[in-house]
């Protein structure tokens, strides 16, 4: 009853719903350690995370979300921790490839193959070239393409190496160059059939960080790279990507300035163009994202915001549903922990109902809340000022 009484009182006050429009909704965020530079990949529209930095420190846990369920289940752990690896699935399993890790500092070439059925990891070959971390992947029938990446420390060497894994036969060629020069965290997309890379950067021996806009198309039939429109948000590192109904969904990142972005761009092949897309909450800021894209959807995960790692989970919908109506200006987002509202006022009430209508507690006069011993569970977050409903969310709580 509450609720529809509120969804009543959302209307009466002009906060209206975006239908038919692309958002970012919230999903549970993953119940592990916050980290950038995580490695993922999709099976059976589940989703696959870990590896990664936690306050660098490599990581080897890897996580397992229903898309059905909205459940994390842990699954066997990668051999060795690494961060700046890549992922690619094919035929109901999953791929890891390459990666280093801090201390000892290592430099990873090898794939990993993740069987789901058996819950275990069977390395297969690795690249006749030098190790490296920071490439980028995309993926055209049974064939894997990484390129790029970072050979060493910081400041390089990086590669224009671009390496064709073919996953039948577990073997690896090396394919032509990528035009837009040696770099590493570029960002990486297959649609029907073409490759696309763009963005990255390096860092020169002076420290001074080089990003790029650039943005080329791959033909594996010709073997070519062409130029295509540049990457509207400018020079930028550390983007992720997802596919969504033959669109690439392109976003987040860092520029050379230290600027993290929460913006998402929209790439159509049909007319070789960008538009604006959704952009993630105020306060999502991140580089260093993981784009997963499942046969029906896609998400954003984990990434870092100066310097503090991330572990939410963003889905992409064509509708917001009645937990995610909000005021234009306001937003209350939830990190796995705590409550947060991107807006500070003197006379605000953030209440918490379980989703059988029990309040659970009620905070005043405060931006940021977080609930004590919670239950795993979804609940739903009220926003009040002025003795009215601002903003009504639905949060997953997982331990």
């Amino acid at each position: 009853m509450r609720k529809f009484i509120i969804i009543s009182c959302l209307l009466l006050i002009g906060i209206t719903p975006e239908v038919n429009s692309l958002n970012w909704v919230q999903k549970p965020a993953m119940p592990s350690f916050n980290r950038d530079r995580a490695v993922g990949f999709t099976i059976n529209d589940a989703i696959y995370v870990g590896a990664g930095n936690f306050n660098f420190i490599g990581q080897t846990d890897f996580w397992k979300f229903d898309t059905q369920t909205l459940t994390w289940t842990q699954i066997s752990d990668i051999a060795n921790p690494r961060h700046g690896a890549t992922g690619f699935s094919y035929n109901g399993k999953g791929y890891v490839a390459w990666g280093a890790n801090f201390s000892p500092v290592m430099f990873y070439g090898d794939i990993l193959e993740y069987d789901p059925a058996g819950n275990n990891w069977v390395t297969k070959s690795s690249v006749p070239s030098s190790a490296r971390y920071g490439a980028s992947v995309f993926m055209i029938n049974h064939k894997a393409f990484l390129i790029g990446g970072n050979f060493n420390t910081a400041v390089g060497p990086f590669s224009d190496e671009v390496w064709e894994y073919d996953i039948l036969n577990d073997t690896w060629l090396l394919k032509a160059p990528y035009p837009g020069g040696a770099l590493y965290y570029t960002t990486s997309f297959a649609i029907n059939n073409f490759g696309y890379t763009g963005g990255g950067g390096i860092k020169n021996v002076s420290g001074m960080y080089i990003f790029n806009d650039e943005f080329y198309r791959y033909n594996p039939i010709t073997d070519a790279w062409i130029s295509i429109a540049p990457y509207p948000g400018g020079e930028v590192s550390g983007l992720a990507s997802i596919v969504f109904n033959q669109r690439a969904i392109v976003g987040t990142g860092n520029n050379a300035s230290g600027t993290y972005f929460r913006n998402f761009y929209e790439y159509d092949p049909i007319t070789a163009m960008w538009s604006t897309g959704p952009d993630l909450p105020p306060g999502m800021e991140r580089t260093l994202a993981l784009g997963l894209t499942t046969s029906s959807s896609g998400f954003i995960t984990t990434g870092v915001l100066n310097g503090t790692g991330m572990n939410d989970l963003w889905e992409i919908s064509e509708t917001v549903g009645t937990d995610d109506i909000f005021d234009n200006q306001v937003f209350v987002y939830f990190d796995g922990s705590a409550i947060t509202v991107n807006k500070t006022s003197n006379d605000n009430l953030i209440e918490l109902y379980n989703i059988k209508g029990q309040k659970i507690g009620s905070w005043k006069n405060t931006n940021r809340v977080e609930p004590a011993n919670l239950a795993n569970g979804v609940y739903i977050v009220y926003l009040v000022e002025k003795q009215q409903v601002k903003v009504t969310k639905k949060i997953y709580f997982y331990k």
